[in-house]
């Protein structure tokens, strides 16, 4: 039901699916999972696992001289895609690489959207936990981010045109001035099921000379037990309706130009 942009600023999305703590599932244990889908992620890493903050927000547990629980990555050989797991959660992030984003409910037999992916992998991983280590995974909560980048000279100009791009902050913007103001603006709805969050900031490209890019961050986070079988796929369309709706109320159907081949502000 939305309109389907020609040059998406969609940088990244992280699909994840929370289960029962599983104690047994440790680096050692996914060993022989990495052997079955090394050709397809070739390269591992070990991070600190993530937990939920007071504040319901996404932290990293930092942990001392014992190792304690991890968080294992698996990253495609195209970079492209990590998959993350831990004792009690399954992430797949899909990371803009300079290729076509592949949209989330896509289901034709040429272009596969990231549900689709994401039940796939999941699969696979729930399949390998039932068989190798005889644990049925049980499943109490998903959620979904998504990251656009929004340049300056690509996207927009100054505070006052990027005003006209997300009215929601043209005051506070107008107020600013300037070519490129900083922004730090977070919003967290306490939901009965969950929560939805906003944030926009102002970040930086790596490259030299470096430009403003203004960051929005959607997130929601459904909790829900159980969510068996199919279910699983529909509760993500449904928390990627919302996610897609909040974005095009930030951005009028009028300035949606911007996000077409060759747009310049």
């Amino acid at each position: 039901d939305f309109p389907r942009l020609a040059e998406p600023p969609i940088a990244e999305v992280v699909c994840g699916i929370t289960f029962e703590r599983v104690p047994d599932l440790d680096p050692v244990s996914l060993g022989p999972y990495w052997h079955q889908r090394r050709s397809d992620y070739p390269r591992k890493e070990l991070k600190h696992p993530i937990t939920i903050g007071p504040a319901g927000d996404k932290i990293e547990f930092k942990v001392g001289a014992d190792l304690g629980p991890t968080r294992t990555w698996l990253i495609s050989k195209d970079d492209i895609s990590i998959i993350q797991i831990q004792q009690d959660r399954f992430y797949l992030n899909w990371r803009a690489r300079g290729g076509r984003y592949p949209h989330f409910n896509d289901t034709s037999a040429t272009d596969k959207g990231l549900s689709s992916l994401v039940r796939t992998e999941w699969e696979q991983f729930a399949a390998y936990c039932q068989k190798d280590l005889g644990t049925p995974l049980k499943v109490n909560g998903i959620e979904l981010a998504k990251i656009d980048l929004i340049s300056q000279g690509r996207h927009w100009s100054d505070a006052k045109d990027l005003g006209s791009l997300l009215p929601a902050l043209r005051s506070a913007l107008e107020l600013a001035g300037g070519p490129a103001p900083h922004l730090n603006w977070r919003m967290t709805s306490k939901k009965p099921d969950g929560d939805l969050q906003i944030h926009i900031d102002t970040v930086f490209t790596v490259a030299e000379p470096q430009v403003p890019v203004l960051k929005i961050e959607t997130r929601r986070v459904l909790r829900k037990s159980p969510i068996e079988g199919a279910a699983i796929y529909e509760e993500f369309r449904n928390i990627n309706r919302e996610l897609n709706q909040i974005f095009f109320s930030l951005v009028p159907n009028e300035e949606l130009k911007r996000f077409s081949k060759g747009w310049k502000p």
